[in-house]
């Protein structure tokens, strides 16, 4: 079997890659826009092709890699945390190129499975905006259409544009939502890095420094749930493998708030720090949790991976990268 995996150098697509590998009977064709050297990961294994520099933008790129493909993963996009899409928005919007023109050539070449990585940034901020009176997303509450950004509003046209496409030419589409994903090699210190890279990286900082405090976007009562990436990995792989071709919710369901978070990395690391509430900064909804009745309905599987346990893996991660970057 032959895969396309495209966005491979970022933080999810590298994990994916990698774990596909693992089965000596696929061969993998990995690509990202970024130069080689620029990946998170690189796969070394024998049944993996790596290809980069190349811009799924340009319809004529995605038309000559769509050969003899079984089933495209498609995670090519500009992504980051809130302070990153909510300050490059165009950048976020021209992501619909590279949906259009990637399926378009799937289908013209006969691809089986078609996988598009959507966002949990699609929902509606009117049920996210309360912290105290709240409840966990369901998959239609998509609908009516109210994204947080820019980003959700391309996330939740391009579902669209897979969908029409499946009830036109039968493509089997699959396309999970993912909530808050997190984890090692992704960035931690460039202002894409998410909530729990940043907070961890910044109360290592504060450690080797002797600061007794760390910074915080907003008020640290934002509640989210945060997914590690291996739960994301298995759960992508899961649903190609399903007749399932509707949104569906990929997360952790055990909402926290960030103060919590925070809480948690000061624990892992042994110190107690002072929380410095930045309110000004980018924050995003107030709430957000995934309902994952429908998700395990579907796979027989939800994610387990606790954010204590999470969080220690990803603080060993990048414990020597920040060591290295101060020093």
């Amino acid at each position: 079997m032959k895969i396309l995996i495209t966005g491979a150098g970022g933080f999810i697509g590298g994990h994916l890659v990698n774990k596909i590998a693992e089965n000596k009977g696929i061969l993998v064709v990995a690509t990202d826009l970024k130069k080689l050297n620029q990946w998170f990961q690189i796969s070394n294994n024998r049944n993996v092709e790596n290809i980069d520099d190349l811009d799924l933008r340009i319809r004529s790129n995605c038309s000559s890699i769509m050969q003899d493909f079984h089933t495209v993963y498609n995670l090519a996009c500009d992504h980051g945390g809130i302070g990153h899409i909510m300050n490059n928005k165009l950048e976020s919007m021209k992501d619909v190129m590279i949906n259009t023109n990637l399926i378009e050539s799937a289908v013209i070449n006969n691809v089986k499975k078609y996988l598009f990585t959507s966002s949990a940034c699609v929902y509606n901020t009117s049920l996210q905006s309360n912290i105290n009176n709240f409840r966990a997303l369901k998959e239609d509450d998509a609908y009516p259409a109210q994204p947080d950004s820019q980003y959700g509003w391309e996330k939740l046209f391009s579902e669209m544009l897979c969908t029409e496409y499946h009830n036109e030419y039968g493509i089997k589409i699959y396309l999970p939502r993912i909530h808050g994903c997190y984890g090692p090699n992704n960035h931690f210190d460039d202002g894409k890095e998410k909530a729990p890279n940043a907070l961890i990286r910044k109360a290592i900082e504060s450690k080797i420094l002797n600061k007794n405090y760390i910074e915080i976007w907003g008020d640290g009562k934002q509640k989210r749930s945060f997914m590690f990436v291996e739960d994301c990995v298995e759960g992508l792989m899961k649903l190609v493998q399903t007749d399932y071709h509707k949104p569906l919710n990929l997360g952790n369901n055990s909402i926290v708030s960030i103060d919590y978070c925070v809480d948690i990395i000061c624990k892992i690391i042994g110190i107690v720090l002072v929380k410095n509430y930045q309110v000004n900064e980018t924050q995003g909804v107030r709430v957000r949790n995934s309902d994952n009745s429908k998700l395990y309905r579907i796979l027989k599987w939800e994610p387990s991976i606790s954010i204590e346990e999470g969080f220690v893996k990803l603080y060993n991660h990048l414990l020597p990268l920040v060591q290295k970057k101060i020093k």
